[in-house]
């Protein structure tokens, strides 16, 4: 039991960094930064502890959303408990290629929505994106076994939870992108010897800071200026 904990929190240790910092590149690379040359081992783990709790509610949320309608046909079934998934399970990979469609066609319509930024990329879109992401993985890799049985294996099911992590740690990273970009408050920036006004409707946006880095990305030059944090004397937060 102990050798199955250490395991375990070896292998969520290892997958918290992998995303911490698959996030962290696919966010500054949007702004053409090598954030591997300015941010510490460290600082990759505490980056994603926020994204933790958003997708553990996220996976909650599943749970919940689909917990109750299966104990709901289960009684009314009035079948044995694994009789029940077994028959639940054949009638999904009959129709799973119709449910791969479905699920294909509502992600088209939500990224062409996004596209047309008729909506925003907000939490709630983000979610029915990774639902979607992971029901269509789910169900591709149903399988049937060789006693004739329908089944999602411990391999696969983890593999469509692994893949729709990644997802969705893409869409927090350009969901932080979003929110940078619509310049919601203005940062005032002093340094040693500059003053840089950033999000005031300018070129000029704040990304973020490292324990010893501060950057700022210019629209329309789509440059960068990095900032040693030992030169910043002031930083200020104001609401529009």
């Amino acid at each position: 039991m102990l050798d199955r904990i250490i395991k375990l929190s070896s292998l969520s240790g290892a997958l918290i960094i992998f995303f911490g910092f698959l996030k962290l590149l696919i966010f500054y690379s949007h702004y053409n930064l090598d954030i591997v040359d300015f941010i510490s081992f460290s600082e990759i783990i505490t980056s994603f502890l926020d994204d933790i709790n958003i997708i553990v509610f996220f996976i909650g949320i599943m749970a919940l959303q689909s917990g109750p309608l299966i104990n709901y046909l289960h009684k009314q079934s009035k079948l044995r408990i694994e009789d029940f998934y077994d028959s639940l399970l054949e009638v999904l990979y009959k129709v799973r290629f119709q449910i791969i469609l479905f699920f294909l066609i509502v992600i088209s319509s939500i990224m062409y929505s996004l596209s047309k930024n008729y909506i925003s990329l907000n939490y709630f879109v983000i979610y029915l994106l990774l639902f979607c992401i992971i029901q269509i993985v789910t169900y591709f890799l149903l399988k049937k076994d060789d006693d004739g049985k329908y089944e999602i294996s411990t391999f696969n099911f983890g593999v469509s939870i692994f893949i729709g992590l990644i997802f969705g740690v893409f869409l927090l990273a350009h969901h932080d992108i979003e929110n940078i970009e619509s310049q919601s408050r203005i940062v005032n920036i002093e340094t040693s010897d500059s003053t840089f006004e950033c999000n005031c409707n300018n070129s000029m946006v704040y990304l973020g800071k490292t324990d010893q880095f501060l950057f700022i990305y210019n629209l329309k030059t789509k440059s960068n200026v990095i900032i040693p944090s030992k030169d910043l004397k002031r930083i200020e937060f104001k609401t529009k």
